[in-house]
């Protein structure tokens, strides 16, 4: 069963290593251009800062589509992921694993549900609500759960339905060159998962019997050993967002953020 959730923690990977790839190849490109109309357009002492802000995200999510290369950002609809390798060995699960031609849907229809700033001490919480992330890829299994022995390779699919993701950032200002800098200092990071439904196409070099059962396992006992991951899980997203965060805060200031 927690191969389910396996999967869900190497889609969030996925994510983490698509993305900072990315940024970290934007950053190099002569057409970096630092200003962005994103920037600058809510006022740090707005009394209506938090729905200024919650405007703005919602004009980001809208340019998600394509790719916001000065926030070092790729295109999301899809998120595309040539491929991605794992090793798995925790509780249950035992196996080593690879993802191809990794396609991910959904990432861009998601609903603000709260956005506060608190600026006395730096700190912003946000929590984003996903109605359903679909995933397609390629797949390459050897491995076991709860003992099961699991092999296979073929096409993957799998949907993620109303997903909930609760983030608090706290952050440090820092002064290089006299300019202010926001540096994170600390993430918290909680996520739900109402759903999951998956499928892996030919488990088992393609016998019919055993791939169903296989299947039908994981999708009808995901969340009875989903915990089992969620360290992980959190861990992996803690990192993600530390790493784009301090790619973003790294280039613009904080006067660049929130002017004064």
């Amino acid at each position: 069963m927690n191969k389910t959730y396996v999967l869900m923690s190497v889609k969030i990977l996925w994510l983490m290593v698509a993305i900072t790839t990315n940024a970290r190849e934007i950053s190099k490109t002569k057409n970096f251009n630092k200003k962005t109309s994103f920037l600058g357009q809510c006022k740090r002492y707005d009394p209506k800062l938090n729905a200024c802000a919650r405007r703005v995200f919602n004009e980001i999510k809208e340019q998600l589509v394509h790719g916001i290369p000065e926030l070092f950002l790729p295109p999301f609809e899809p998120l595309r992921i040539p491929e991605i390798k794992m090793n798995q060995d925790t509780g249950g699960v035992c196996m080593q694993s690879s993802y191809k031609d990794i396609e991910l849907y959904g990432l861009t229809d998601f609903t603000v549900k709260e956005l506060d700033f608190d600026l006395v001490n730096t700190k912003l919480k946000t929590i984003l609500e996903f109605p359903k992330i679909r995933m397609q890829s390629l797949y390459t299994i050897d491995g076991k759960i709860m003992m099961l022995p699991i092999v296979g390779a073929g096409p993957c699919q799998a949907n993620f339905t109303n997903v909930e993701l609760d983030v608090n950032i706290l952050c440090e200002t820092v002064s290089i060159e006299n300019q202010v800098y926001l540096e994170v200092k600390d993430i918290e990071v909680h996520y739900e998962v109402g759903n999951v439904t998956m499928h892996l196409i030919d488990l088992f070099n393609g016998d019919k019997a055993l791939s169903e059962s296989m299947n039908q396992y994981i999708n009808d006992n995901w969340k009875i050993l989903s915990e089992d991951l969620r360290p992980l899980l959190e861990k992996a997203l803690r990192e993600f967002i530390k790493s784009s965060s301090d790619k973003l805060l790294t280039v613009y200031t904080y006067r660049d953020l929130l002017p004064e």
